[in-house]
């Protein structure tokens, strides 16, 4: 069968996904983290963890995608009772495909959910040159961004608990120089990269397909 490696690497960004170059923190701007998942991602324990980070690095504020009315009154109640204010956190309503692309050119570094870690939206964020903090644990749903972030050599953002996700945080926050260079880079790094495995995995699925044929034909002549 095709390794796992391979199949979790046939990922193509869209056509006509924008290309962006400098980080808002190096254009004057405030540290934006950003998470850009389905709301139903973000459970309380979640929210606390973002609240511990934007306390810890005060001169930083926080997006979040597909916003409801709901959701964003929900957020600020939550982020209020851990002392954060209101006006460190921005809300944008769902939008289609581009909009939704081109708002990563206002993040400069993402989030990632837990337990039920972000995919597409992670796979979406690297391609445009932009790493997720991850966090994970034993089941499936949450090593999928453990799983994205190694997959394209992005180890460093990987954590194993939420402390460690909290430093990690923080202290890219202050690494904007590196975060710009990986914002150069790893568009073209993954592009590299998912064309190759995907190669890989047409050859492992033909392979997988052939002994599945020579298997039945070699039963089918005991056959007879």
């Amino acid at each position: 069968m095709p390794s796992e490696t391979a199949a979790a690497g046939v990922f193509a960004m869209d056509d006509g996904t924008p290309v962006f170059r400098e980080l808002p923190c190096l254009a004057g701007k405030q540290f934006t983290f950003g998470c850009l998942h389905n709301p139903s991602k973000v459970t309380m324990e979640v929210l606390d963890t973002w609240a511990e980070i934007l306390l810890r690095a005060p001169a930083t504020v926080l997006l979040m995608g597909n916003s409801t009315s709901l959701y964003a009154e929900k957020v600020r109640q939550r982020m209020d009772l851990k002392g954060v204010s209101a006006d460190r956190l921005i809300f944008v309503e769902r939008l289609p495909l581009q909009g939704y692309l081109g708002l990563h050119e206002r993040i400069d570094l993402m989030l990632d959910t837990f337990p039920y870690n972000g995919g597409t939206t992670t796979l979406h964020a690297v391609g445009m040159g932009l790493p997720t903090i991850v966090l994970s644990s034993e089941s499936a749903i949450s090593r999928v961004g453990e799983s994205i972030m190694h997959g394209y050599g992005l180890s460093e953002f990987c954590c194993l608990d939420i402390e460690e996700y909290v430093i990690q945080a923080v202290g890219w926050s202050r690494r904007c120089k590196e975060l710009a260079n990986l914002r150069k880079i790893l568009p073209e790094r993954v592009a590299r990269q998912n064309a190759q495995l995907a190669l890989e995995f047409t050859k492992s699925l033909e392979k997988a397909w052939r002994d599945i044929w020579e298997e039945w034909c070699e039963k089918s002549g005991d056959e007879h």
